[in-house]
């Protein structure tokens, strides 16, 4: 008996303490908003490569790119819009060019990277010059890198 005593008021005790540490932390409803209310941005998708090496590879034209690293497969991105129809432009874009490309919707929550990215779509609409596109792609890349990631 004597040893049962010590053993059951150590369980108690915890689970006291347990439960007093999880009242302290209460559910973050901001969170949700952070996951699931982004803003839809499109990124426009050169490929999928198992090696870094081959990668930088078969991106050594493009003057800037990004990339992530998922599953052990490296995505490689060559631009990024928020509008659908710039996503479009740029897919014939690049398409012309003899690339295949990937349209790639994914959600940010960075208000100060959304709103310089308006300012690139809309330059990008009105833009029909290689080098003017280019331009705004590799900008829109390095902010991105700079506020997102």
């Amino acid at each position: 008996m004597k040893r049962v005593f010590p053993v059951v008021s150590a369980i108690i005790i915890g689970i006291l303490l347990a439960k007093f540490m999880f009242n302290q932390y209460k559910y973050d409803t901001k969170l949700d908003t952070v996951f699931n209310n982004g803003t839809k941005v499109y990124f426009i998708q050169q490929g999928v490569y198992s090696s870094f090496e081959s990668m930088q590879t078969s991106l050594a034209s493009f003057t800037y790119y990004i990339y992530t690293l998922d599953s052990d497969k490296y995505y490689a991105y060559i631009a990024i819009t928020k509008s659908p129809e710039n996503s479009e432009k740029l897919k014939g874009y690049y398409s012309n060019l003899g690339y295949t490309i990937y349209v790639k919707e994914l959600n940010v929550n960075n208000t100060d990277f959304l709103s310089l990215l308006e300012q690139y779509d809309t330059l990008l609409s009105k833009s029909s010059e290689n080098s003017v596109i280019e331009a705004i792609t590799i900008q829109s890349l390095k902010k991105y890198e700079e506020l997102v990631k």
